[in-house]
This record gives C-alpha cells, structure tokens and sequence, in this order.
C-alpha cells in the first residue's frame, strides 16, 4: 500500500511511495486516476480525512485535492463524504456544493445524475435507498473521468555515496554512468551522494566512471545492476584532489615526513635514519610505549631541517599497497617482527592523542625511487561515550531552511495553542553526527566490523579497539559503539546514511506530542478541527506540510515523510 505521495504539476505526475520504499509513478490518464480520487475529493475545511497520503493542485488556481493510498480508499472516502456531509441535503443542494458553478457546469451534471440514476434533484440524500445510491456513486465516478494512464514502476532506489582513496567524499564531482546501451551524466550533492538510482529502469551491466587526477576516465564499479539494492559507499582506488608525486623536483620544504613502518623495523632505527630522537617521533605521534608500533604503521617524523638529505631515499616499502588499503586500522592486525621484547607495560590509549585532520596525503619515492602518493591515517581518538558530545543537535526550528521552517513553526504553535505538549528533540543535525550515529548503531547492531567503517572528513574517532598485543577487540569495539549509540537514543530506530537524512538538509524535525485526544486544533486553513486519535493528528500534520514518516521512526517529521 502506498504511504505517501507528492505531484508534479507540470509533468502531470503522481510520485507514490509504500510502504517498503518501492516507488511508483502515475502519469498522464485522468486527474481522478492520478490521484486515487474517483471522486476528486477537495482538501476539506473543518472535516479530518485520515487516509488522505497526500495533496496536489488540479491548476494554479485551485485549491488542493486529496490524494488516496488506492482507488477503493477514494471511493469509500467519496461514500462517507455523500452520506456524512450532505446526507440532509438535496442532490441539488449537495451538487452546487460539491462541483460549484465556478469550476463547473453544475446544472449539467445534476442533468446527467437525474438521467442515469433516476434520482430526483429534489430528493433527499439520506433517503435514496441502496441500488439507487450506488448508481449515484459510479455517476460521480463516470462523471469526474477515472481514465487510467501509464504506471511505472521504479522499484526502490539505491543511494550511492563517493569517496576517493583517502576515503574522502567526493561532493560535486561529475559522473558518468552507463548500463547496457545507456549513457547518463549525473553529479553528486555537496555530501558525495548521487541522485537517486532505479536498477528496474536500466539493463546490462552497470559501469560508474570517475575522472583521476591524470585526467583519466576509469570506472571504479562494474557489477550486475540485478544485484543493487539499498545504499552503497564506492571508494575510488586514486585521490581526486591533485595530490601528485614530484617526479623531477626536489621535496619542497617541510617541517615533517611520512615514514611507513616496514616489518623490522624498530623506533630507535627509525630515528637514526632521520636524525631525531625516539622522544620527538613519539611525542609527535602519541606514542606512549616506544616497543609498541605496528607494520605499516603511519608515522610523522620531526624534521630537524627541509634539506632532501636529511630524509631516507627509502622511507616507503617496495611495494606501496593500494591506496585504499593503507589505513592503518586495517593494516596492523600483527605487531611489528622488530619489537625487540614484549611490552612490559600497557600500550598507549588512541583518545591520549592529539587530534588532527582526517587524512593526509604526501608525495613520497619508494625504495626502487618510483615516485607515489602515500595515503596516511591520522592520530585517532578512541570511540566512545564522550563522542557524543561533539557535533551536538539543534532543537531550534530557526535552523531550519523555509518553507519547511515557517510549516513546522505554524504547526506547532497551533499544538501549543489546543493545549497540547510538544517536545523537540531534534531540528538541524550536522553531517558528522549523522556519520557517528549511524555507524555507532551499525556496529552495536552488529551489521559492519569497526575496522571496515570509513573514515569522515573532520571527525577523528578510531572505532577500532586493541588488544595489548596490538590485534582487534572486537567486543570492545562493540561495547563503544553501543555505548554511543545509547548517548545518542537511537534505541532501535533506523538510522539514515551520513548527508542522506533530512536532519543534515535541515527539513525534518523529532518531537514527542502528547495530550492531543479531544482537543480542538486550528488547522492549516484556520477551520476549528477535533482530534480524536493519532491518524487525525497525522492527517493535521499533512496539512501544515509536516508530514509523519511512520510507526518506524515514531518522532520523525518532515517536509516529505522521509
């Protein structure tokens, strides 16, 4: 069953959505047919109309008609309408109300009512007996033209969300997408997400293309389109940004060096090679145990001076691993074969630290003196429970972007003024919370090991936990994210990719209401409207454009129930 639905004037399109996130296009056929509406049913006044999923404009100058789930729904709403509203009126009366002069040819359609049911245009509503009312019934019906037109079926969409190989998002960056004998030209948004995709609309095999920084056209991705489905992050195996290696140059002046760690090798003869000491690389780094470092490891060395000679001719191993690949979380399952005894003391805490940017990137040689980009980690704070006091939420609706805004605001007060309690949780959420919400729940969920969640511009948390040996806790990193999780209250709520929630696009607002039964609420159109039960305070909501998304997310309101 369709849940929610949005029209498009102009394209003479219905956007419907059900209940599982298959989407569905009705196009062209009657405005009835569109609309589920076989009785073109007007946004009512005072009357709440709970099944309505929905609202559209039939032109410019109309008022809103409503949009039902399906046709059987708009034929028992048009049933209720006739017998509740004009059961004491006469079909006369009940038509010069129901299709006034100004919009129609009223005398003509009583004409026709009176022809084909037999019905008096004098006779009562509430005394016309069975037959004779569902004659009256499919008249309106043949009348208002419920004329089909052409169903697409999306199906549900999949989301893709870039990044390069410094697992970065890739915002604004142009794409090309191919699919059998289709070609299409897309862009992400600012967050590195692309348009909606619908495999049901294309065939083939699916290619994505990106454009490195030599200007060259590759595809990062070249899978069956049968097999998409739900949200996908695609790390491109090069840097976007133009990070390029220094083939011909000297290393221009630097106050530090990149220095991977090769098996066997040891701090002391790290610091030799560079002429620093032990101290300064560990301060550097926030290293606490000098007999604790990994293979592979990412290390920043204090220079003494920017001469080229003070640096190694081979600080990186001979063969640089895919860029992808080299973060550190998932490179130093071992510790490194040079240790020269087993620690005899606890290893340093990641969240002991200095925090920096996400990821940097150097122009390096490798011991062949191939010129390369390496790829570092940065020094990383531990998750944890205190993280979710970084990036806090709004709960003002002035950081939200009108007309959402403005609907929200109008919504509530009209609450607050029936003497019902509305408390707000959450307005505006920045993206990095949303990357720490939603990856604490996948890994306290148990839907993605921490050492596979990719990093975040800005957000310098380590969801990896060790053990003193250096290998991953898997519980501990378990037992972190949930922790966080708890901090942030998403109990068992879904919890939207980072850049896709309405939250982080500043259009959705979470909000307990409570005390509503029996209370009378101005709706959007000034009419006194009684609220019974939930469904009425939903419907209401849809008239202010502050849509509910559903039993799922039971706080959530938005500018499109999403």
């Amino acid at each position: 069953m369709f849940v929610s639905a949005t029209y498009d004037r102009e394209k003479l399109t219905v956007h419907y959505i059900d209940e599982n996130g298959e989407e569905t296009l009705y196009t062209g056929g009657s405005f009835a047919w569109r609309f589920n509406n076989p009785g073109n049913i007007a946004k009512p006044g005072k009357r709440v109309i709970s099944t309505v999923i929905g609202y559209g404009q039939r032109t410019s100058k109309s008022g809103l008609f409503c949009i039902f789930p399906d046709p059987e729904t708009g034929r028992n709403e048009k049933i209720k309408l006739i017998k509740e509203v004009y059961g004491n009126s006469t079909l006369s009366q009940m038509m010069y109300s129901y299709a006034p002069p100004n919009e129609n040819d009223t005398e003509g359609y009583i004409n026709q009512l009176t022809s084909e049911t037999g019905i008096a245009r004098d006779e009562i509503i509430s005394k016309i007996d069975g037959e004779r009312f569902k004659k009256l019934i499919k008249s309106i019906g043949k009348k208002e033209g419920f004329i089909p037109g052409e169903v697409t079926k999306l199906g549900r969409p999949v989301q893709i969300e870039l990044k390069d190989a410094t697992k970065q998002p890739l915002p604004n960056t142009a794409v090309k997408i191919t699919a059998g004998k289709d070609t299409i030209h897309l862009k992400t948004d600012e967050y590195g997400f692309l348009p909606k995709i619908y495999p049901s609309l294309l065939q083939g095999q699916l290619k994505i293309y990106l454009t490195s920084i030599e200007k060259k056209t590759e595809a990062i991705f070249k899978e069956s389109i049968e097999i998409l489905m739900g949200s996908y992050t695609l790390t491109a195996p090069f840097v976007i940004k133009d990070i390029q290696p220094e083939i011909h140059k000297k290393n221009e002046k630097s106050s530090s060096s990149l220095h991977i760690v090769k098996s066997g090798e040891t701090l002391t003869g790290i610091a030799k090679k560079y002429d620093v000491s032990v101290e300064e690389i560990m301060r550097k780094n926030g290293i606490k145990d000098r007999n604790k470092i990994y293979s592979r490891q990412h290390l920043d060395i204090p220079l003494k001076n920017t001469s080229t000679d003070s640096q190694p001719k081979s600080s990186l191993p001979s063969s640089l691993p895919a860029p992808q690949k080299t973060d550190s979380r998932e490179k130093s399952s071992k510790p490194s074969s040079a240790t020269p005894k087993p620690p005899t003391q606890t290893p340093a805490q990641t969240n002991d630290r200095p925090t920096r940017t996400a990821v940097k990137a150097t122009a390096q040689r490798t011991e062949s003196n191939h010129p390369a980009v390496a790829i570092s980690s940065p020094n990383l704070q531990l998750s944890g429970a205190e993280w979710c006091k970084q990036f806090p939420t709004s709960t003002s609706l002035d950081d939200l972007l009108d007309p959402f805004k403005t609907n929200a605001k109008n919504f509530i007060a009209a609450l607050k003024n029936a003497g019902i309690k509305v408390k707000i949780a959450a307005t505006f959420r920045p993206v990095e919370r949303s990357y720490m919400m939603h990856y604490a729940a996948e890994i306290s969920r148990g839907k993605i090991k921490a050492e596979k969640v990719p990093a975040w511009a800005g957000v310098n948390i380590d969801w990896v936990h060790r053990n003193p040996d250096g290998t991953i806790n898997d519980a501990a990193s378990k037992a972190a994210a949930a922790a966080m999780a708890k901090g942030f209250q998403t109990g068992t709520n879904p919890v939207a990719l980072p850049g896709t929630s309405n939250h982080n696009k500043r259009r959705a607002v979470d909000m307990s209401i409570t005390g509503y039964e029996n209370k009378k609420v101005k709706s959007a159109d000034g009419n006194d409207v009684t609220l019974k039960n939930h469904a009425d305070l939903v419907a209401l909501g849809l008239e202010y454009s502050v849509i509910w998304l559903g039993s799922k997310d039971k706080p959530h309101w938005s500018f499109n129930g999403k």
